[in-house]
């Protein structure tokens, strides 16, 4: 009975485990073929299904960032802008107010993993947030809150320097200036009349690119004139278009097997199969004890496939010139995360050793305790990886609908009413246009966006 009663208690040691393993893994089940709507532009059947994934408790409290900024980037797409801004502007609060970590959730985070925190937004996300609300405001013709979310992103940025200066023993993180908030204010501040400013911002462009290499490796596209005697007089339509979905994360496993007085280490990233050693060898490590199985993640970022390779502007049926990429808000996202990848890196592994330690000498002493060996052994050795192995799941929370990259162009039209196409390619094939009307007015903003995922 008492081998009965012990074989029991480590089948349910297992099953637990197996459950806490699943009931702690980071979803992305809200997402599956939302990548398809968009590409469709069916941005409202996709709204639906965030907001059913909500309801079915996919976007739990802690995740409440996440989902905002989700539905929010949706809306905006949707063309629905003032109810995007106010998802935005929440998802905007809660990371404000969650930036200061409590004690108790930091606390818990160094004994479980990320997930059972807050989620409190990437960097980039809180940068482009107010690029997008400001996008919004100007669909709204509220130019004046459209200026003041682009000084916000300058704000944001400045602040983001003084964060990574102290974090990384004064080594600077080298994007201080984003050429899209500039490039924005530059084309308010002219609709402003206000031309001496928006030379400031075509300035600060240009440095942008001079300064910052690793964000802006490719070409500086051709910026908006600045002439304060033709502006009157002259009809500048403007084109922003926005292509791709932003990098995901994905789980970077390491495993570690122990043998006798020793240990090997292993690691694989998302679903690449093939082991990768460090080194060939086993670790020679005294007094370890075979058989157990740990295994602990930490988070990378994976691009997506870019989603064009050229994009064209036509207007009433004539190829008027091509895009240009202004900013790759996908390499935004990669450097920003670099930043902090170490000290996530570090908190893992110290917090995994540590636990691994801890119970293989629990285990060890409870197998002895109980004279619990040979298969009940190797079973609750099993138990034991599974169990503590649970607790260290990546955290891959991160928003699914910010765009990849921004192309922007200007040409010269005659004032009046205009259809304006874009047109999106990939590799020579033709994939998409987007079809506007606009009438085009002297001496005004005449912005027009475009989005294809």
């Amino acid at each position: 009975m008492r081998i009965i009663l012990k074989k029991i208690n480590i089948f349910f040691i297992i099953i637990f485990s197996i459950f806490f393993s699943i009931s702690c893994a980071t979803s992305k089940a809200q997402y599956s073929n939302t990548e398809r709507y968009l590409h469709y532009h069916d941005f409202k059947q996709a709204i639906a299904q965030i907001e059913n994934a909500k309801k079915n408790g996919k976007y739990k409290k802690k995740d409440r960032v996440l989902y905002w900024l989700d539905l929010g980037m949706l809306q905006s797409y949707n063309q629905q802008f003032d109810l995007s801004n106010k998802l935005l502007t929440n998802a905007e609060n809660a990371i404000e107010e969650l930036y200061t970590k409590s004690i108790r959730k930091e606390a818990g985070s160094l004994l479980l993993n990320d997930n059972i925190k807050d989620y409190a937004g990437e960097d980039y996300e809180n940068i482009y947030i107010n690029v997008f609300k400001s996008l919004n405001y100007t669909e709204e013709n509220k130019i004046d809150d459209s200026m003041v979310e682009i000084r916000k992103v300058h704000i944001k940025l400045n602040l983001l320097q003084d964060k990574y200066n102290v974090e990384n023993n004064k080594t600077s993180l080298n994007f201080s200036n984003s050429a899209l908030a500039h490039y924005l204010s530059l084309l308010f501040y002219r609709n402003e009349h206000k031309f001496d400013d928006a030379n400031i911002d075509k300035k600060k462009i240009e440095e942008a690119f001079s300064s910052q290499p690793d964000i802006y490796n490719f070409p500086k596209p051709n910026l908006p004139e600045i002439n304060s005697e033709n502006f009157s007089k002259t009809a500048y339509l403007d084109v922003i278009s926005f292509a791709g979905l932003g990098p995901q994360k994905i789980a970077s496993t390491v495993r570690i097997q122990t043998y006798r007085n020793a240990i090997r280490v292993y690691y694989r990233q998302g679903d690449e199969m093939a082991r990768r050693y460090f080194g060939s060898a086993l670790i020679h490590m005294p007094a370890i004890q075979p058989g157990y199985n740990f295994k602990f993640e930490f988070p990378i970022l994976k691009p997506r496939k870019p989603a064009v390779s050229k994009i064209e502007l036509y207007v009433d049926g004539n190829f008027i010139k091509e895009l240009q990429l202004l900013e790759n808000m996908a390499q935004v996202a990669k450097k920003t995360f670099e930043y902090k990848q170490g000290a996530i890196i570090g908190k893992t592994l110290t917090r995994a050793v540590v636990k691994y330690i801890t119970t293989i000498v629990a285990t060890e002493a409870t197998k002895q305790a109980t004279n619990t060996h040979g298969f009940a052994g190797a079973l609750l050795s099993l138990g034991t990886s599974l169990a503590v192995s649970a607790t260290e799941q990546a955290d891959l929370r991160m928003s699914y609908f910010f765009p990849a990259t921004a192309f922007v162009t200007e040409t010269k039209l005659t004032p009046g009413i205009h259809k304006v196409e874009i047109r999106y390619y990939k590799n020579g094939n033709y994939l998409y246009h987007d079809v506007k009307e606009i009438n085009l007015k002297a001496g005004k903003l005449n912005l027009i966006k475009s989005f294809y995922f």
